[in-house]
C-alpha cells in the first residue's frame, strides 16, 4: 500500500510538472501546493486523494483527463484555478469539503459530487435568503444556544455557508474508545487499521468553555477554557481540537494555558506535531501518547501516581516523578538536557530508554525495576542513586558514566546489572553496592575505573566479555560472601605504572576466584604475577599452582616481541610504550580471533621496518590509532579477512588505511579526520564495513573502492563534508543511520547499486546535496530492502541529472525544508516514485512543519496501492 504521508508539511511545485500514474494521497495535516506548476492525470485509473485535513492550493489548472479526485472527511481546496477535465469527477464523501477561488467547468461531463450534499445555491438565490432570513436566523441561534446550555450531549445540525455551495452537518457517530493498551498509532494510521478521529464542530464534541459541549470527544468531557485542565475517561483531543472558521470558542493555547490533568485513568492522545502544555497526572494509571512537543514538565502528583508512556517524538522536557511509577509502553527517546527529576521508579516492559546525545549531570534517583536495555548517548555524570531491580541491561555505546560526583549504583537481591561499552569512571567502596549475595554485575567490553580501594563483601562481579580494571595502585578485595568470576574471556587489570595494588583474593579460598571455560586475569604489568596466601600482588611462584590454566594469556615481561615470518596468536596481547611488536621480514599474523590492544595515548608500540609489509586477518587491533605505529620507508599495513580495527580515541589520519578482505574499521563512538593526501580505500573484492563513526574532512576520493567489486558498508556512520565528494566506483550497504552532513555535494556516480537494509536510513542533513549521476541507463540503483528503509532529506537538495531516477518499496522521508530538482525533461528522465507494482510501492513521509519545493524537472508517482 503507498502513501503521501504530510503531517503538517507543505509541498510545493515550482515551474514543474507532476504526473499521476496511479493512485496519489495526501495524508491528513498536510498539504500540497502547485506553484506555476500543473498537476496532470495520466487516464481513468488515475486518482488524487485528499484524506482529513489535507489542502491543495491551485495556482494554475487542474487537468484531469478521466481521473478521479476524492476529498474525505475535511479536505480543503483553495486557490484561483479551474477544474478542467473530460469524463472526470471531483468528489468528497463528507459534507466538510471547502471549494474557494474560481470553480469553473470546461466541460458539461465535469462533475462536483457530495455524498451527504444539499441543493446548490447561486448568488442572488443566497443574497435573498440571507435577507430574508436574518431575523428567523437569529432566533434560531438563541434556541439553538439554550437547548445546548441544556443538553450538552445532544448533537445538531449546522448549516454552513460558502462561495458555492450549501450544505448539512449530519450527525457524527461516538469516536471509538481506545483501551489503554494497545494505544493507538503515532502516524495517521492506513484504512485497514484504526479509524481516524474526526475533527467535532462546536456543539458535537469540541473543548467547550466552562464545561459544556459535550466534552472533548463527545464522551464526558468536562472543560474549563480558561484553566486550561481537561478530566474525564478520555483525553484523547487534549491538544490538538479544531474549530470550525466561524466558531467563537477559544482556542487552547499551550504556551499560556496551565497543564493538562489527568486523573480517574484519563489518556492522552497529543497528535502529530503541534505543541501541548505539560501534563500533571494525579491517578493510578493513564496512557499518554503521541508525536507533539510539550511546553511544561510532565509531572506525577505524588507517589501513587502512575502513567503509561508511548510518546513517539523525542521528549523535550523533564518528567517529575515526586514518588510516583512510569511504565514504558514504546521505546522512549530522551531529548537533550531532559532527565526523570525527583525520586520514583521507572518501569521498561522490555522496551528501550534513550538518553540524549549532549554530556548532561542526572539528578535524579531512580528506581529502575526490570529496566530491560538503558541506552547511554553522551557522557553522564551520575549524582544521586540509581537502584536496579530484576534483570537490567545499562548500553554505554562507549561512553561514561562518572560516579565520583556522588553517584551510586545499587543492586537489589536477586537482581542482576548487565553493563555492555561503558566505562565507569570514579569507583570506591559505598559507591557500587551489592544488597546481598544474590545480587550480581555481568560485564562485557565494559571498564571500571577506581579512585580508591575498594572492597566487596558480598554479591558478585561476573566477566561474560573482554573487561578492563583501572585499578593505578588501590586494592580491589575480594572477601567473605563476595566472588569474582571471568567465563571464557579476559579480565585486565592496569596499574598504569604503579608498583602497588592489585586484585586480591586469598589463594586458599576458591570461592572468590572463579575461572570457568579458560577464563583468564591477565595484568598490563612489567613484573609477572601470582597471588599469595598474603592477599598481595608480588612476582611469579613457580610453586604455586593456583591459576596455572590462564597463565598463558599473561602478556608481559621484560622483552619485546620481533617476528620475521608469518605467526598465528594463541591468546590475547597487550602492548604498551615499553613493550613492543617489531616486525622485520612480510609476515600475515593470524589472530585466530584473539585482540592485540595498545595502551591509549601512548607512543609507537608497534613498528614495520623499511620495505616490509605486514597484513592482519582474524584478529582484533584495539584502542588502534596511527600514533601507534612506526613505519619504515616503502612498508605497509594491511588489513585482511575478518580484522576488526577499534579505535580508543578520535584520530587525525597520517597514514592510509587499505582493507583487502572483508575487514571492519569500527569507530566506538570516535571519529577520524580524513587528511590529504591520506585515504580509505577498500580494494578489488574487499568488503569493508565503517562502524560506529564520524568521518570528518571527506572530500574529493579520500573514501575510495578501488573498482566495482569492492564494497562500503555503513553502519551507524556519520559524514562530514569539507568540500565536494565523488563516489565514482563500487557499492554501499546501509544498515541502522548512515547520515550526511556539510554544505557540499554528495555525487554519486558509480554505476553499482546501493542497498538500505531494514530498519536503516540514508540521511542528508542540512545544506548539504544529494547529486544522484551515475550516467543514462542507470535509474534504480538505490534500493530500499522494505517499507522500513528509507531516504531521507532533513533540510537539503536531492538531485539529478537526465538520468533521472526511480524509488520503489521503502520510504521517502522529508524533513525541515528541502528541495528536489531533476535536469530531465521527459518521463524516463523523471524523478519516479514507485513502478506500477503494488508490491514496490514507495512511501512518502512528510515530518511536522516540513516543505519539499520542486524546483524544475518532472516528477513521475507511479505507486499502484491505494
Amino acid at each position: 500500500m503507498s502513501r503521501f504521508t504530510s503531517y503538517g508539511s507543505e509541498c510545493l511545485f515550482r515551474s514543474h510538472r507532476v504526473f499521476i500514474a496511479s493512485l496519489l494521497t495526501i495524508f491528513s495535516f498536510g498539504s500540497l501546493e502547485a506553484k506555476k506548476s500543473s498537476i496532470n492525470f495520466f487516464d481513468s485509473n488515475s486518482t488524487f486523494k485528499l484524506a482529513d485535513g489535507a489542502g491543495l492550493k491551485l495556482n494554475k489548472p487542474l487537468k484531469n483527463v478521466g481521473g478521479n479526485m476524492d476529498g474525505v472527511e475535511e479536505a480543503n481546496i483553495t486557490g484561483d484555478a479551474e477544474f478542467v477535465g473530460r469524463d472526470a469527477t471531483f468528489k468528497s464523501k463528507s459534507k466538510t469539503l471547502k471549494i474557494s477561488g474560481d470553480y469553473r467547468p470546461q466541460k458539461v461531463s465535469t462533475q462536483l459530487e457530495f455524498e451527504h450534499k444539499g441543493p446548490r445555491d447561486d448568488n442572488k438565490k443566497k443574497n435573498k435568503d440571507k435577507k430574508k432570513d436574518s431575523k428567523k436566523d437569529k432566533r434560531d441561534n438563541k434556541k439553538d444556544k439554550k437547548k445546548k446550555d441544556e443538553d450538552p450531549q445532544e448533537v445538531h445540525e449546522h448549516e454552513h455557508y460558502h462561495e458555492h455551495f450549501h450544505y448539512h452537518y449530519p450527525p457524527y457517530p461516538t469516536p471509538p474508545v481506545y483501551p489503554s493498551y494497545p494505544y493507538p498509532p503515532a502516524y495517521p494510521p492506513s484504512p485497514s487499521g484504526y479509524p481516524q478521529y474526526p475533527s467535532y464542530p462546536p456543539g458535537q464534541g469540541g473543548p467547550q468553555g466552562g464545561g459544556s459541549g459535550g466534552g472533548m470527544n463527545g464522551g464526558g468531557m468536562s472543560g474549563n477554557s480558561s484553566q486550561g485542565q481537561w478530566h474525564g475517561p478520555h483525553s484523547e483531543y487534549g491538544a490538538h481540537w479544531h474549530y470550525d472558521g466561524e466558531s467563537k470558542e477559544p482556542r487552547y493555547n499551550p504556551k499560556q494555558d496551565a497543564e493538562i490533568k489527568l486523573d480517574g485513568g484519563s489518556d492522552l492522545n497529543t497528535g502529530i506535531g503541534g505543541d501541548v502544555a505539560g501534563v500533571y497526572i494525579d491517578c493510578e494509571s493513564g496512557l499518554i501518547c503521541g508525536m507533539s512537543q510539550f511546553t511544561k514538565p510532565i509531572t506525577l502528583s505524588c507517589e501513587n501516581s502512575a502513567v503509561n508512556i508511548a510518546i513517539a517524538a523525542t521528549l523535550n522536557q523533564n518528567i517529575e516523578l515526586n514518588g510516583g511509577s512510569i511504565n514504558l509502553i514504546e521505546d522512549l527517546h530522551l531529548g537533550d538536557d531532559t532527565e526523570f527529576t525527583g525520586s520514583g521508579t521507572v518501569r521498561l516492559n522490555g522496551r528501550r530508554l534513550h538518553f540524549g546525545g549532549r554530556d548532561f549531570t542526572y539528578t535524579g534517583t531512580i528506581f529502575w525495576d526490570a529496566a530491560g536495555d538503558i541506552v547511554l548517548n553522551s557522557r553522564t555524570d551520575l549524582t544521586s542513586t540509581w537502584t536496579f531491580g530484576g534483570e537490567s541491561n545499562l548500553n554505554g555505546n562507549g561512553n561514561i558514566l562518572d560516579l565520583s560526583g556522588g553517584g551510586n549504583l545499587w543492586i537489589n537481591s536477586g537482581a542482576t546489572l548487565h553493563l555492555t561499552d561503558v566505562k565507569v569512571k570514579g569507583l570506591h567502596t559505598g559507591n557500587f553496592v551489592f544488597v546481598d549475595e544474590t545480587a550480581e554485575l555481568e560485564l562485557t567490553s565494559t571498564c571500571l575505573e577506581f579512585d580508591n580501594d575498594y572492597s566487596l563483601t558480598t554479591g558478585g562481579i561476573y566477566v561474560e566479555g573482554t573487561t578492563r580494571f583501572l585499578i593505578r595502585n588501590h586494592a580491589i578485595t575480594f572477601s567473605q560472601e563476595a566472588t569474582l568470576s571471568v567465563d571464557g574471556e579476559t579480565l585486565w587489570y592496569d596499574r598504569l605504572g604503579y608498583t602497588t595494588g592489585g586484585i586480591t583474593p586469598s589463594e586458599d579460598n576458591t570461592f572468590n576466584l572463579v575461572f570457568l571455560n579458560d577464563g583468564r586475569l591477565c595484568e598490563v604489568s612489567d613484573h609477572d604475577l601470582v597471588v599469595t596466601t598474603s592477599n598481595a600482588v608480588v612476582a611469579l611462584d613457580a610453586a604455586s599452582t593456583k591459576h596455572r590454566s590462564f597463565l598463558d594469556s599473561i602478556d608481559h615481561g621484560p622483552h619485546n616481541y620481533i617476528y620475521d615470518s608469518n605467526a598465528t596468536l594463541s591468546y590475547d596481547m597487550w602492548l604498551s610504550s615499553n613493550h613492543e611488536i617489531q616486525f622485520t621480514a612480510n609476515s600475515i599474523i593470524s589472530g585466530g580471533g584473539h585482540t592485540i590492544e595498545f595502551a591509549r595515548g601512548s607512543s609507537t608500540e608497534l613498528t614495520i621496518d623499511a620495505g616490509v609489509t605486514v597484513t592482519f586477518q582474524n584478529v582484533v587491533l584495539r584502542n588502534f590509532e596511527d600514533s601507534v605505529l612506526s613505519l619504515g620507508a616503502s612498508s605497509g599495513i594491511f588489513f585482511g579477512d575478518d580484522c576488526i580495527v577499534e579505535l580508543g580515541n578520535d584520530m587525525d589520519l597520517s597514514m592510509g588505511l587499505t582493507f583487502i578482505g572483508s575487514g571492519t574499521l569500527n569507530g566506538r563512538g570516535c571519529s577520524i579526520a580524513l587528511n590529504d593526501p591520506f585515504e580509505i580505500c577498500s580494494l578489488s573484492g574487499a568488503s569493508m564495513e565503517f562502524k560506529d563513526l564520524t568521518l570528518t574532512g571527506v572530500q574529493g576520493q579520500r573514501l575510495r573502492c578501488q573498482d566495482n567489486t569492492s564494497t562500503f558498508n555503513f553502519d551507524n556512520v556519520t559524514l562530514k563534508l569539507d568540500d565536494d565528494f565523488r563516489f565514482v566506483s563500487g557499492q554501499m550497504s546501509v544498515t541502522n543511520d548512515f547520515k550526511i552532513h556539510g554544505p557540499h555535494t554528495f555525487s554519486y556516480e558509480t554505476k553499482m547499486g546501493t542497498t538500505i537494509q531494514s530498519h536503516s536510513s540514508m540521511v542528508f542533513e542540512n545544506n548539504s546535496t544529494f547529486s544522484y549521476s551515475p550516467g543514462g541507463g542507470y535509474n534504480s540503483l538505490i534500493a530500499m530492502t522494505d517499507d522500513t528503509s528509507s531516504l531521507a532529506l532533513n533540510g537539503c537538495t536531492f538531485k539529478t541529472t537526465e538520468t533521472g531516477v526511480a524509488l520503489t518499496k521503502g520510504t521517502f522521508k522529508i524533513d525541515g525544508k528541502s528541495y528536489m530538482t531533476a535536469a530531465g525533461s521527459t518521463r524516463s528522465e523523471a524523478i519516479i516514485f514507485g513502478n506500477g507494482t503494488e508490491a514496490d510501492d514507495l512511501e512518502i513521509d512528510m515530518m511536522p512543519g516540513s516543505t519539499l519545493e520542486i524546483i524544475s524537472g518532472m516528477i513521475l508517482y507511479k505507486n499502484a496501492g491505494g
